[in-house]
């Protein structure tokens, strides 16, 4: 019965956490891109965290809300780290909050959101190492900070 409770919150978490308006954004071209053409890796549901056309106070809001869902996937984790959907769950929205802390649409300072970000996708490595959308944001952040010639943050 857990069992079923478990895979029915993971269900909802993965499914039904997206606005219309972060899919909208997310399947939204890129200025001169073909339409239907895609140049995002991660899945729609991903994706929809990282959206710059979006107000700040929009942004900020989902911010919030990847936040909320990022700490209670956590907790749960943490409760039962043997149970794959905790860790799935944890892992998922782990990178999905890593991803809305980059958006540029958000308020916070680059200089707090980028580490925060970092550190979002090196806790999701350490639960899961196969983990190919936290790895290549990783390295995405910290190829950055190296262009810049700045010290990569702890």
């Amino acid at each position: 019965m857990r069992f079923i409770a478990g895979l029915a919150i993971c269900c909802s978490l993965l499914g039904g956490c997206s606005s219309p308006k972060r899919v909208e954004a997310a399947n939204a071209p890129a200025s001169g891109q073909q339409p239907g053409a895609s140049t995002a890796t991660l899945p729609a549901n991903q994706q929809a965290s990282v959206a710059p056309t979006q107000d700040a106070p929009v942004t900020d809001k989902l911010l919030a809300k990847d936040k909320q869902e990022y700490e209670l996937a956590k907790l749960g984790y943490a409760k039962d780290p043997a149970s794959k959907t905790a860790k799935d769950t944890y892992v998922f929205t782990t990178v999905r909050y890593g991803l809305a802390k980059m958006d540029p649409g958000n308020s916070e300072d680059s200089k707090v959101k980028y580490p925060d970000a970092l550190r979002l996708f090196r806790e999701a490595l350490k639960v899961d190492p196969a983990n190919a959308d936290a790895q290549k944001n990783e390295d995405l952040i910290e190829s950055i900070y190296k262009q810049m010639k700045r010290p990569i943050p702890n």
